[in-house]
């Protein structure tokens, strides 16, 4: 498989072109590609391709683009995955012609011998097809293509100065070449230089000199700046009639190369390099100035060296390296002063020249700098007070700054955030330092994982590899997944990942700001609840603070870089620091306090949960979790309560699970969060998590003696086990919760339980029992004036009457359920109440009302986000619209549905759209697409033991 994205975007397999249909279907391909196996965000890829402000659709569009796109590459035998919240394409960096370029490029820099060099840079630039990306559109495009274009000239002007060095008497064969590279790039001065060294080689000295007056006034003219030293120096020979490339001898300032030796092993930062250097060696009006920022060992002093070597020949008067020492353990930050005494003296002026007052040091620095092109590298700045005095004041003057909080002020300047390498680049972090981590990839995946993929940590795990040669790649894994020992084991030769969090401390501590202090002091709290993030409000909760005051502290945090605000008002740790700061609360705070500050947040957790579920579905489960109203959180509407719980989630879960191993005090409201998180985890398809969160509290229910808990458990465990396929499961599941509910007298649980056996039976085909069951729940709700428990056993009722070919009975039960929800305001079950009249209409012929009833459906549920009814929905549009003669409508509809089943992993409903997309494609007289998709649905639903298993069964082998 090859993937060829520089000229228009192509996919061949097997000496084949894959036919990839529109634009839009490229794009897609074309991001997927570049990423090369790695998953790739469904929110990422709608930004790139619709830019920052996507059409309301985007999210079905983009489902469309990639089932097409799945069905062309499923052609070549290519399989387009879903990833986590995003989709891959399995495809390696030497199948697309993108990262073979940048490989050849890199090749050359580390080769000495010209003639190879220029092999090399030949073959690169051989993959150009033509403009990269070729017809797409949009801001990501654009920037692709602005790259690697910039890329190309770089590679361009590499080769034709090793033609010149080759043959300089011999350039004629590219003087046409490089006329047409200076008209097309009038200000490029390399290529201008390169044109006056090939003139000049052929004896051409007068056109030469014209070229030069051409681009100085070019320059001039539109950028407002001289030609740079090499210009310079070239018109300055030319005009003594001197050999080129050999200055007239005068006295010269000091030339410093102080620049450490760039890291041979740097990955993964291709796009920040690039920016970087664009800002330094590009065409520039404003400062050249670059701050990297980011937090400890996340690779911004390496990612500095390496621009500032790309860029080191566009600075012919000098490159100054200077370490702050803003977080250097144990050694207190650089004064202004000696940093301007440093830079001075290396500079050439004398030590006893050098001025001991900061501002006067200041003027004699700029002084020294104005029309020289210096290139100063400043890093581990501490703050702005640090650095402002040493900005450049003049544009021939470039400088990179490095630092842990991002520095305020210099507007101007390319800012850039590093956070840690992506799983893939730090195993090719780790490949590179070690070779044998290619040995064992799967051992190389997890020693990343556990180093956090940072740099500075992956750089240790290698010297510790390095220096046991005779283990396997895997030796260091069971020493670092000790979470206990991991920080102690990430060192190596003085270096730690220890010692740099605890500088990231220490620089709290010994701040003159009382608020710095107090961020240090919260820092271990922050680190107790397990989750991914922690919001403003649960962060107060967790300090018994207010607000205000947590998000101060939060913020100090976070410009030290010792947490992460990756949102507005949210916060999170990587792993590594939340095992420095859990160890620094081990022995700064007491256990007693360490219990209640988690007791604070699980109780708010569990009744803003509980707020949440009654303004999304009004009466869900009103009475059976007991939760303190005044501990909740403010929620102001559905949209907030919804947006809110879909933030909180997998927090949520994780402090069940965190109670649950609790004391005793504690451990029981593990069980009260899994009731009220159900209805969450099950509509957001969260089932792994729902049954592991469930499985976890029936056995604290149980170790308690919790009854009702246990009750309410055992059904929840059986909606779990009847998504995953287990119908026999979930029957014996739901009955062991029946028998336990009417023993204890619960009657809202045994109506559930009923609802819950009626809804299984039904499925399976086993309808007297299914009416029954059904029956029992309606009349135990009807006895409880329960409005939303009866609504849905009705729905249920009616579900049954469906199946059982009585449509016309379920009609009038459906049109109560749904003026009940609608009563209610639960906007979810209205949706699933239309769905079902929608279905129920058409299987009278009520062909035009059923098509109005699926569409209203699919209307709310995705303004819901309910991807699960979105796929119920469509198919059941799509069996209207082929009932009423649209069998194309059908098949786009059924296909959409598709597309979201199998995305979301929700195996009936992929049964169900494949079932009703082959009777539409056979209604268009594609029979043989029609018995494959029914092929591919039957094995699916006979599986979950579904009753459309023997209708699909029937098309397939008719009596």
């Amino acid at each position: 498989m090859e993937l060829r994205i520089l000229g228009p975007v192509e996919l061949h397999h097997d000496g084949r072109m894959v036919e990839l249909g529109p634009a839009r279907h490229q794009q897609v391909l074309a991001i997927l590609g570049l990423a090369t196996g790695a998953p790739v965000a469904i929110d990422t890829l709608i930004a790139r391709i619709w830019g920052e402000d996507p059409p309301p659709n985007a999210r079905g569009s983009l489902y469309a683009y990639i089932s097409r796109l799945r069905s062309a590459l499923r052609t070549a035998g290519i399989a387009l995955t879903r990833a986590g919240n995003g989709y891959a394409l399995p495809i390696t960096r030497e199948q697309v012609d993108v990262h073979r370029f940048r490989h050849l490029i890199e090749r050359v820099r580390a080769t000495p011998a010209q003639e190879l060099r220029r092999a090399l840079l030949a073959e690169a630039l051989g993959l150009w097809r033509d403009t990269p990306l070729t017809g797409l559109t949009g801001d990501w495009a654009d920037a692709i293509r602005t790259e690697l274009e910039r890329l190309r000239l770089s590679a361009l002007a590499d080769r034709i100065d090793i033609d010149l060095t080759l043959a300089p008497a011999d350039s004629t064969g590219i003087l046409d070449e490089l006329a047409e590279l200076v008209r097309e790039h009038t200000l490029d001065e390399r290529f201008a230089a390169q044109l006056i060294r090939a003139l000049h080689a052929n004896g051409m000295r007068r056109e030469a000199l014209a070229c030069f007056a051409r681009t100085r006034d070019r320059l001039a003219d539109e950028l407002g700046v001289q030609p740079g030293a090499e210009l310079t120096t070239l018109h300055r020979q030319l005009a003594r009639d001197e050999p080129l490339g050999h200055a007239s001898a005068s006295a010269q300032p000091p030339v410093p190369r102080q620049l450490p030796a760039a890291p041979t092993t740097f990955t993964g930062r291709d796009v920040e390099l690039a920016q970087a250097t664009d800002v330094l060696i590009g065409p520039h009006n404003g400062p050249r100035v670059v701050v990297i920022h980011g937090p400890a060992g996340v690779g911004k002093s390496a990612l500095a060296l390496c621009a500032a070597h790309a860029a080191a020949e566009h600075y012919p008067a000098g490159q100054l390296y200077v370490d702050l020492h803003g977080f250097s353990p144990g050694q207190p930050p650089l004064s202004v002063i000696e940093v301007l005494g440093r830079i001075l003296r290396a500079l050439g002026v004398p030590p006893a020249s050098v001025s001991q007052d900061p501002e006067e040091a200041a003027t004699q620095y700029r002084s020294v700098l104005a029309g020289r092109k210096v290139l100063l590298v400043l890093d581990n700045a501490t703050n702005a007070s640090q650095v402002d005095p040493l900005l450049p004041s003049h544009p021939e003057t470039a400088m990179i700054i490095t630092s842990r909080p991002a520095i305020v002020g210099m507007d101007d300047a390319l800012r850039i955030g590093l956070r840690s390498l992506t799983p893939e680049q730090a195993v090719d972090l780790l490949a590179r330092l070690d070779p044998r981590a290619r040995s064992d990839p799967r051992a190389a995946r997890e020693l990343a994982a556990l180093g956090e993929h940072l740099p500075l940590a992956l750089r240790i795990i290698a010297a510790r590899m390095l220096a046991r040669p005779a283990w396997p790649v895997a030796g260091l894994i069971e020493r670092l997944v000790d979470h206990r020992r991991r920080l102690d084991e990430l060192g190596h030769a003085g270096v730690s990942v220890r010692a740099a969090f605890d500088a990231g401390r220490e620089a709290l501590h010994r701040s003159d700001d009382d608020a710095d202090h107090a961020a240090s002091d919260v820092f271990p709290l922050l680190a107790l609840p397990d989750g991914a993030d922690i919001s403003t409000p649960i962060i107060a909760r967790l300090l018994d603070t207010t607000p205000a005051d947590a998000e101060r502290r939060a913020d100090r945090l976070a410009d030290a870089q010792l947490v992460e605000s990756h949102a507005p008002g949210r916060y999170r740790m990587h792993d590594l620091v939340r095992l420095y700061a859990r160890q620094a609360a081990e022995h700064e705070v007491s256990q007693e306090k360490r219990w209640a500050s988690l007791a604070r947040t699980w109780r708010c957790y569990l009744a803003t949960t509980v707020a949440a579920n009654q303004l999304v579905r009004p009466g869900y489960r009103k009475d059976l979790v007991k939760a303190t109203p005044d501990e909740a959180l403010p929620l102001h509407s559905r949209e907030h309560a919804t947006a809110w719980l879909d933030a909180e989630r997998m927090n949520i879960v994780s402090a069940a699970e965190q109670a649950a191993e609790a004391p005793d005090e504690f451990a029981p409201i593990a069980v009260q969060l899994a009731h009220a998180m159900f209805d969450s985890l099950h509509t957001g398809r969260h089932w792994t998590h729902l049954r592991a969160l469930n499985e976890r509290a029936l056995a604290v229910a149980r170790r308690y003696g919790d009854r009702h808990g246990e009750g309410q458990v055992l059904t929840d465990l059986g909606v779990t086990a009847w998504l995953s396929g287990e119908g026999e499961r979930a029957v014996e599941l739901f009955n062991e919760s029946l028998t336990l509910r009417r023993m204890i007298g619960d009657r809202p649980g045994e109506a559930t339980s009923l609802h819950n056996l009626a809804t299984a039976c039904s499925e399976r085909g086993r309808y007297d029992d299914a009416i029954g069951y059904a029956e029992q729940a309606l009349r135990i709700r009807r006895d409880l004036g329960d409005p939303s428990g009866q609504g849905r056993a009705m729905g249920t009722l009616a579900q049954i009457h469906r199946h059982r070919g009585r449509p016309a009975a379920a009609i009038p039960l459906l049109r109560e359920s749904l003026d009940l929800f609608r009563e209610l305001g639960d906007e979810r079950s209205v949706a699933h109440s239309l769905d079902d009249l929608g279905s129920a209409l058409t299987d009278t012929g009520r062909l035009d009302e059923a098509v109005d009833c699926h569409r209203d459906a699919l209307a709310i549920n995705r303004e819901l986000g309910a991807q699960l009814g979105m796929s119920w929905n469509l198919v059941g549009l799509g069996e209207a619209y082929r009932r009423r003669g649209q069998p194309a409508d059908a098949v786009r509809a059924c296909s959409d549905a598709l597309t979201i089943a199998r995305d979301i992993n929700a195996q009936h409903e992929e049964g169900r759209a494949l079932w009703r997309l082959g009777c539409a494609l056979d209604d268009l007289g594609d029979a043989d697409g029609a018995r494959a998709r029914w092929r591919e649905a039957l094995p699916i639903l006979e599986r979950l033991g579904a009753g459309e298993a023997s209708d699909v069964r029937y098309l397939l082998f008719p009596p």
